[in-house]
């Protein structure tokens, strides 16, 4: 039934494609962590493939290699070392905010969404995992001007939600025991152990949501003729700013 309504990769010509790639860099040391999102049809030079959009990278999936490629695709661009990757798919982004017993959001206008099953009233409410993966994946509404930037707006502001719950005193005294059950919806590098995040909760504890900084990859428009000799529109990679 998941299936049928959220369509399946087949359904956008490729096997496997990421539906969002943020890299996270983390300061403990400064209490900083900077979310860095880039919208999924950036156009890029995927390394060992060639030029395409930056959701094409995942080709081969989990089991294809495709996590290394979108790290060393985001290296190329970011020049950022990337140390881990952690991947979740639809079904284990649901039961991830589920085990963190769902999410406080308030939304400014009510949203409808028919390709996502979003369907939520304006004002502040509750997000079980469900409704908080139709939030999150919606960018059809009316004022969505950009809609690949409209909705990481929305996946940050989600983000900050989460993050605002989960450093709340009580709830990082559960983090400990919350963490493997979180992991388990979660494929993750080899390097990484659930440990290694419960350390890094604890030296992050008191950054909280005002020194968490969300950004979204600089870009600049560009025409290009596609197989088929249309004009098409897309978004390269801009100069990022200076700090």
């Amino acid at each position: 039934e998941e299936l049928i309504a959220f369509g399946t990769d087949a359904h956008i010509g490729g096997e496997n494609r990421s539906d969002t790639i943020i890299l996270v860099h983390t300061r403990p040391d400064r209490r900083e962590v900077v979310f860095l999102s880039f919208p999924r049809d950036l156009w890029v030079d995927i390394p060992g493939v060639g030029e395409g959009k930056i959701n094409s990278a995942f080709e081969g999936g989990v089991n294809g290699g495709g996590p290394q490629r979108v790290a060393r695709t985001v290296r190329s661009i970011s020049g950022m070392q990337i140390h881990h990757v952690l991947y979740v798919n639809l079904l284990g982004f649901q039961r991830v905010v589920d085990a963190l017993g769902g999410v406080d959001m308030c939304v400014p206008y009510p949203m409808e969404d028919p390709l996502t099953l979003l369907d939520i009233r304006a004002g502040c409410q509750h997000f079980d995992g469900r409704t908080a993966l139709a939030y999150v994946r919606t960018r059809h509404q009316p004022c969505d001007t950009v809609p690949d930037f409209a909705r990481i707006s929305r996946q940050q502001q989600f983000l900050r939600a989460v993050i605002a719950k989960v450093l709340r005193p009580g709830e990082l005294l559960k983090l400990q025991d919350l963490i493997p059950q979180l992991l388990g919806n979660l494929v993750v590098d080899q390097g990484l152990n659930p440990a290694e995040l419960v350390y890094l909760a604890g030296l992050l504890k008191d950054v909280g949501t005002d020194n968490a900084d969300f950004r979204a990859l600089p870009t600049v428009p560009e025409g290009i003729y596609d197989s088929n000799g249309t004009f098409v529109s897309i978004v390269r990679a801009g100069q990022p700013d200076a700090d």
